[in-house]
């Protein structure tokens, strides 16, 4: 995981642990889908979480494309580094319950270029693991 990824990952656990919420868990499913759909923000210039890109438009497809099909929520913005994103998010509304809320138990964090965090409830997975 990048460095900067790991003190956003970190900064968040703080918050959350500040409240009373448990942290999130590394999950690399939501890192591939965080750093797609941050690169194609950049290759494309656009800061939406909707993508213009068929097939991947909701952040909901996106994930699912990287094998993850439980709910999820994605934070994103322009602000540089995982700790100074975490920061912001903290201060807007609507992302700060996102990111502390409890049902939300794992997460991938892009860093590189403009921050990006998804975060999932680990529920409904769709294919069950099976050892043979």
């Amino acid at each position: 995981m990048e460095v900067d990824a790991v003190r956003g990952l970190r900064a968040l656990h703080e918050d959350r642990r500040v409240l009373g919420v448990s942290p999130l868990v590394h999950d690399e499913r939501l890192v591939r889908a965080a750093r797609g759909h941050s690169a194609e923000r950049t290759r494309l210039g656009f800061f939406s979480h909707r993508s213009p890109t068929k097939g991947g438009e909701t952040k909901e497809q996106r994930a699912a494309l990287e094998g993850y099909r439980a709910p999820i929520v994605e934070c994103i913005t322009a602000a540089g580094g995982g700790s100074a994103a975490v920061e912001f998010w903290k201060h807007d509304g609507g992302h700060h319950r996102d990111m502390v809320n409890p049902r939300l138990v794992e997460a991938g964090f892009r860093t590189r270029g403009p921050a990006a965090c998804v975060a999932g409830t680990g529920e409904a997975r769709a294919l069950p693991v099976l050892e043979s």
